[in-house]
């Protein structure tokens, strides 16, 4: 704060002045000799003096911004400022030099020519060669001050120093008479005015960098500061105040000149010593002040370690209380937390007060009128009792109070960061009392620490909390969790990952290559890959390993790799999960061999099957149909021998024979279709589908269309026929259910998929998934899968259904 009004007097100095300089210029201006000098009869304050004191005034305001940040208008306002300063150095050193070499440079007819003529003197216009010194001083002063040398840090001290020393001696002439003392060469005296501007100008000067120089020991926060603020005013001003009052009175007649000098010197004693002995009690109280600030921040510091190395939130409060008790003997202190519900008080920690009142008052309700803890913790706001026995805040618990001889309680409440009322901070007094500022300042302090202390305690016990319900999550559900910062030492795991890997949480986190030896050789590669990527790992990453049999058996893990970026977004570590999936992956190999051997079994089973169809067709076509082809021929032998007269009733039984024997021929022809494709085995697949394309179409009387590729897929028998009986099953329900006006079968080859779509355009089909059952997709699924092809059904793009083959071929 003293730094501050430093600045602030160094600007005030700079309006002063320049006010002042303007008033004298206004002055030689307008005719108003008032204006320029002080004194009547004495020195005037010359246009030029005039001149310099604006440009070292302007210089001064500008200087306030110096030590800020480098910015484009900072840097401009110290341009100017020494710009300006050098000015006013440069026409103080001419004006010395006239002095030194009698020469007349011209530069004191500046301003106002014919009216410094007009004065009658030797030199009109002239600063004195006291003021052209001090302008030299303040203006190399000025320029010197924003530079960082090492050999300008003292040097505008030292400089303002001669000119507050030069212009002491022409005040103080002027103050007793003693021309000598403002005129050092004939026809050139400073002027009062000029000589008091001077003595501001380098107080403000010296004033305007108060962290640096002398300014920095005076508004030092130290004792030494403290000390130079209260004796340098009375010892600039007393002795030149008392002498001037004393030698007007040996002027008057009033007592001679014996008699004012031993009153000088008794009242300087005087005046020295009761200084003296003000500045050795003040700073008394300050060190006694500094003393107990640094007190309190051991405090702090003493309750902050403890939270830092987590000792237990009763140990911390305690330890807190036995400072400030310790600080404050007469104090009776208490911690008394907020309940979850917010509605009661709760012990907390306490010293020095009885433990049937600590007792008592534990659990009590919080409200308007419930004591002091209780009425602070209900309004949220410090509440002071200065007397429990009068006052009605204390109504209910006086008796108690009594008891125990406590007469004052001051209760705070603690916050937390989120403005909710954690606990209270009561103080106890044996006697009636206030509280004051030493001791706001105590409370304000402890509050502070224990909200932290609460904070951090409740924090830990949340993350405990959350740690181990993390390790019953990950116990229940077999899943670890790691991290590894790239450059750390070794990576951390939770409990988890000690129990999937098999080792015991007491050794330490094993090193990467440690890790490597766990895996199955097999399986390294893959994860040395990932965790060396380092910065360009960029996404999830997920592996799958095996652990060495040695180790536990045969035991998959299915494992997360996720990066961790810093700002710019370069990986610095990496975190993840590994979960033990060994149950999962052993029932997956089970099911892939149970469907394998099912596949497998399909697959025989439909070879039996088209080999049993085979056969039947072989008998039939060889027996059945040459036997009816043979009895068919009898008919017809039978019906040519027959006598002319034969009666009509036996040729319509005979014809009616022959045509029976046709149709069951036809029907035969149609069995031996159902059981064998005809022209599968000797024609090819495409072939098959026409011509049963054909004979479906002949008995739906719709369009059955056969499109798309014309070569021969390269397929085996077996899958060709799967395919075959897949389709004839799907026309088959295109006859029953989708009353279609068109069909169409569409083939498609490329170098290693096959793929046959049947697509209708009847009513529809809703899809296996929303429950329908039937239709022979069981059956198609299952001869689809015999040879490792794929049926889908789904709806049309516009009506129908489709049903879509898709195996996998090699050309």
């Amino acid at each position: 704060m003293t730094r501050y009004y430093s600045g602030l007097f160094a600007k005030v100095v700079a309006v002063l002045i320049v006010l002042t300089a303007l008033l004298a210029l206004g002055g030689w201006m307008f005719g108003i000799p008032q204006l320029t000098t002080v004194l009547p009869g004495y020195a005037t304050m010359k246009p030029v003096t005039a001149l310099c004191f604006l440009l070292c005034g302007i210089s001064l305001w500008l200087q306030d911004g110096a030590g800020m940040a480098p910015t484009a208008a900072v840097i401009i306002k110290q341009k100017l400022a020494t710009v300006l300063a050098l000015i006013a150095a440069l026409i103080g050193l001419l004006s010395i030099c006239q002095y030194l070499f009698v020469q007349d440079f011209g530069i004191d007819l500046l301003l106002f020519r014919d009216k410094m003529r007009g004065e009658g003197q030797p030199y009109p216009g002239r600063m004195s060669l006291a003021t052209g010194l001090n302008f030299l001083l303040i203006g190399t002063s000025l320029v010197i001050l924003g530079r960082r040398f090492s050999w300008a840090r003292y040097a505008p001290d030292i400089l303002m120093l001669l000119v507050m020393f030069i212009s002491l001696i022409a005040i103080n002439g002027y103050l007793y008479d003693a021309p000598s003392l403002y005129r050092i060469v004939p026809f050139s005296s400073i002027s009062f005015n000029t000589a008091l501007l001077s003595l501001l100008l380098g107080i403000g000067t010296l004033a305007v960098r108060p962290d640096r120089g002398l300014a920095l020991a005076v508004n030092s926060r130290d004792s030494g500061g403290l000390a130079a603020r209260l004796l340098l005013p009375v010892a600039i001003v007393a002795p030149m105040v008392i002498g001037w009052l004393l030698w007007q009175g040996e002027l008057a007649g009033w007592y001679d000149a014996a008699f004012g000098l031993a009153t000088y010197t008794t009242a300087l004693i005087s005046m020295l010593t009761g200084l003296i002995l003000f500045a050795a009690y003040r700073l008394n109280s300050f060190s006694a002040s500094r003393r107990r600030a640094f007190q309190l921040v051991e405090i702090q510091r003493h309750a902050l370690e403890q939270v830092a190395l987590g000792a237990k939130l009763s140990d911390t409060l305690n330890e807190i209380i036995r400072d400030v008790e310790k600080l404050e003997p007469e104090m009776m202190t208490s911690i008394l937390f907020l309940s979850e519900d917010g509605t009661r008080v709760r012990h907390g920690a306490s010293l020095r007060l009885p433990g049937e009142y600590l007792s008592a008052i534990d659990g009590l309700s919080i409200g308007p009128s419930t004591g002091s803890c209780g009425t602070a913790a209900w309004r949220g706001e410090q509440v002071v009792v200065s007397d429990i026995q009068t006052d009605p805040l204390w109504a209910d618990y006086r008796e108690l109070a009594s008891r125990y001889g406590l007469r004052a309680c001051w209760s705070t409440p603690i916050f937390g960061t989120s403005g909710k009322v954690l606990a209270t901070f009561a103080i106890y007094y044996q006697t009636p009392r206030f509280p004051d500022a030493r001791q706001q300042r105590l409370i304000t302090t402890v509050t502070q620490i224990v909200a932290v202390a609460i904070e951090r305690a409740r924090a830990i016990e949340r993350l405990v909390k959350a740690k181990a319900d993390m390790e019953a999550a990950q116990e229940r559900g077999n899943i670890g969790s790691w991290e590894l910062v790239f450059g750390a030492p070794q990576a951390s795991w939770s409990r988890q990952m000690y129990r999937i890997f098999r080792r015991d949480p007491n050794q330490p986190v094993p090193a990467f290559a440690q890790f490597l030896r766990l895996i199955h050789r097999a399986d390294r590669k893959p994860i040395i890959n990932t965790l060396t990527r380092n910065g360009s790992l960029r996404g999830r990453q997920h592996l799958e390993f095996r652990l060495l049999p040695s180790l536990c058996g045969v035991r998959y893990v299915s494992a997360t790799i996720d990066p961790i970026l810093d700002e710019q977004g370069n990986t610095v570590a990496v975190a993840g999960t590994a979960l033990d999936i060994t149950d999962r992956k052993i029932a997956e190999i089970t099911i892939r061999q149970s469907l394998s051997r099912q596949q497998e079994l399909s697959r025989r089973l439909a070879e039996v099957e088209e080999d049993e169809r085979r056969k039947i067709s072989r008998e039939l076509h060889d027996r059945i149909g040459s036997e009816l082809s043979a009895i068919n021929l009898n008919l017809d032998i039978i019906r040519s021998v027959l006598p002319a007269d034969t009666s009509m009733v036996i040729g319509q039984r005979l014809t009616d024979t022959q045509l029976l024997v046709r149709n069951t021929i036809e029907h035969t022809h149609d069995i031996l279709a159902e059981l064998r494709p005809p022209g599968l085995d000797d024609y090819g697949l495409i072939v098959a589908l026409e011509t049963y394309a054909g004979l479906v179409e002949q008995r739906l009387g719709i369009p059955v269309l056969v499109g798309g590729c014309r070569s021969e897929p390269p397929l085996s028998l077996l899958t060709k026929t799967a395919i075959y009986r897949i389709v004839n099953e799907a026309l088959n329900n295109v006859a029953k259910h989708a009353a279609a006006g068109m069909v169409n079968i569409d083939l498609m080859l490329t170098d290693n998929l096959f793929r046959l779509t049947v697509m209708d355009d009847g009513v529809g089909f809703d899809p296996p998934g929303t429950g329908v059952r039937g239709y022979g997709l069981l059956t198609m699924q299952e001869r689809a899968e015999a040879v490792a092809a794929k049926v889908t059904v789904k709806p049309g793009p516009e009506s129908g259904t489709q049903v879509i083959i898709d195996v996998e071929c090699s050309p």
